[in-house]
């Protein structure tokens, strides 16, 4: 048996915006911003193909039928790398470490943008692994 993963839609992380010079007084990141980052020229629909071409199924994973969703949050840094990946709800060491190894190797994003300022966003992927 071969296994795959699908990526879901990404969804924003609760967090608040506040008034000031950049847009935010403090450093916590943002859900929405008024422009989001953008993955390689693309929107998060490149980053989700970009991680599912990446994503490797553990075979061990595969030999004793270890499969479900791993629920990640990462955010999206000022200078565009990623940081604070953290699994919000695994499955098992094997795919919950494949999951951040995929993501953790994410090249630079062009950051997001409030009142033009560069911000921190913050995201949450879930990576389906599965059986073909």
């Amino acid at each position: 048996a071969t296994g795959s993963t699908i990526v879901e839609p990404v969804a924003g992380y609760g967090d608040i915006l506040s008034e000031g010079e950049g847009g935010s007084e403090i450093d916590e990141p943002f859900i929405i911003v008024e422009e989001m980052p953008t993955f390689m020229g693309g929107d998060i629909n490149t980053f989700r193909q970009w991680v599912q071409k990446r994503t490797r199924y553990p075979s061990t994973a595969i030999e004793n039928d270890i499969k479900g969703k791993v629920t990640l949050t990462f955010i999206i840094e000022k200078d565009g790398s990623v940081s604070n990946i953290a699994v919000v709800k695994g499955i098992h060491p094997l795919l919950d470490d494949e999951a951040i190894r995929v993501i953790s190797s994410s090249p630079r994003w062009r950051p997001g943008l409030q009142r033009g300022h560069a911000v921190r966003v913050r995201y949450t992927m879930p990576l389906i692994f599965q059986f073909e």
